[in-house]
């Protein structure tokens, strides 16, 4: 199974540092808020990102998606140098049905294992 998915890489994988994730995680409430957006928690790990995203209407999941992961790699070519991809292509976005589904969402990010970067809403970090 790993031989197979190393296989597929087409690039070094990234585990970001703190440093690195504290930089994606800004620029992710930055995009929101010029977004109109609502970043309701995130947790930047080494290796994977989760984001809870509150946008009127019905947008395309991924639109949303590469608009953060896009302005992201921005930030991290600025400040730790250029790389030819810092993200793997696509990524899980599910639509959240009720503010129950999005409370236990909030919920899971917020208590993820070993982050890097947790906040919550306007990019506090949680009590």
């Amino acid at each position: 199974m790993r031989s197979q998915a190393a296989a597929l890489l087409v690039s070094e994988p990234v585990r970001l540092t703190r440093g690195q994730a504290e930089v994606v995680c800004d620029q992710f409430y930055e995009t929101a808020r010029v977004r109109g957006w609502e970043l309701a928690a995130a947790a930047v790990m080494a290796n994977h990102v989760h984001l809870v995203v509150g946008v009127r209407g019905d947008p395309e999941p991924g639109s949303l998606l590469r608009d953060f992961k896009s302005y992201a790699s921005r930030q991290l070519n600025l400040r730790f140098g250029r790389r030819a991809r810092w993200w793997t292509e696509g990524g899980s976005t599910r639509k959240l049905p009720d503010a129950n589904a999005v409370r236990t969402a909030v919920e899971y990010v917020l208590t993820q294992e070993y982050p890097l970067v947790v906040r919550r809403n306007s990019g506090e970090r949680p009590a």
